[in-house]
Formats: C-alpha cells, structure tokens, sequence
C-alpha cells in the first residue's frame, strides 16, 4: 500500500562553490551588508572569527559579508537555504528569508538547482532560448541579453530560471522539454 504522505525533499546543501549565488541572492533581495557580523553571529559563527574579519577588512562591509559567508560554508554542518533563512530571521531581514524560503528552498526549484552546474553554462539554439521567453522562464529583457552573450545559461539566467520554477511548478516540464528539445537538434 502506497504512502498518502508526500515525498520529503532533501534540501540542497550549500558549499564555498556557491558563496557568489549567495551574495548574489542577497544582493537582489535588499539584503543589509550592514548587518553582516549580527548575520554571522546568527549563522553559528563565533564572535572571535568574526572580529578578525572585522579587523582584516574594517569598513568594507561587501568584504566582511563574504568572508562571513564563506566561514559559514567552510564550517557549518550541511548549511542550507533553510538555515540561511532562518538566520535571516532572527536579524529581522524577514523579507530577504521569505523570498530565499520561496525561492531557493522551494522543492521545484531545489531539483533544478541540483542539475545547475551541468545546464549553467549551456548554449542553445536561438530556438530554445525564444522558447525560455515565450514559455515563461526568462524576461524579454534577460532574452536579448542571452542573445547577445551567445545563447549560454548564465548563472544570472538561471537564478530567473529558478524563480520561474517557484512560482509555477509546471514551468520545470517546460524547461526540461526545452532542454531535451535542444539537445536533441
């Protein structure tokens, strides 16, 4: 007898490879650099590691946020979008740790994030990427800027791409039928 419950997701866990899509991220949802060492603080990082980061790079708090962020990938067990949200939380940055809960540890998006680094970098056809437009998953905007970079799936692309996908879990069929249909010509 099958089980009524539905599948769990395992969320996606992040490492050091990942710190730029993380900035990234917060960078486009308003994240406060300002708040970099409570941030940290809230990540588990202890307050020495971050008062050398504080004295290696004082006043330039972009510095500080990404060697915060990347002592949190290097030492944290399995950190995760969830955990990142949920720090985000607890510094009141409430909106930026709803749009990453929405967003980056959505299910959908979750399994297209696992395949990312093998389709980042893609070229497709002038077909397929109209096809991105038209189905949904990219802006008009971002469709003349991947023309004119070659048809390839930057991680910027992929980023719209993954908020597509959260939004209507149906656009992961059409993005997977894109792809087989590129590659397949």
């Amino acid at each position: 007898m099958a089980s009524s419950k539905p599948a769990k997701m395992f969320p996606i866990i992040l490492d050091i490879s990942k710190l730029n899509e993380i900035i990234e991220i917060l960078k486009q949802y308003n994240f406060s650099e300002s708040k970099w060492f409570e941030f940290g603080l809230k990540l588990g990082l202890i307050h020495p590691t971050l008062e050398a980061i504080d004295a290696n790079h004082r006043g330039n708090t972009s510095r500080c946020l990404m060697e915060c962020l990347s002592k949190w990938l290097s030492k944290a067990h399995h950190p995760t979008w969830q955990t990142l949200a949920s720090a985000l939380r607890k510094i009141e940055q409430k909106t930026v740790a709803e749009n990453i809960e929405k967003i980056m540890a959505d299910p959908a998006s979750q399994l297209l994030q696992h395949y990312s680094s093998r389709i980042s970098g893609a070229t497709l056809s002038e077909e397929s990427v109209d096809l991105l437009h038209t189905e949904g998953l990219i802006s008009e905007e971002t469709l003349r800027e991947v023309k004119s970079c070659g048809y390839t799936l930057t991680d910027d692309v992929m980023r719209e791409i993954y908020t597509a996908v959260a939004y209507d879990h149906n656009k992961l069929k059409s993005f997977a039928s894109i792809l087989l249909r590129s590659i397949g010509t």
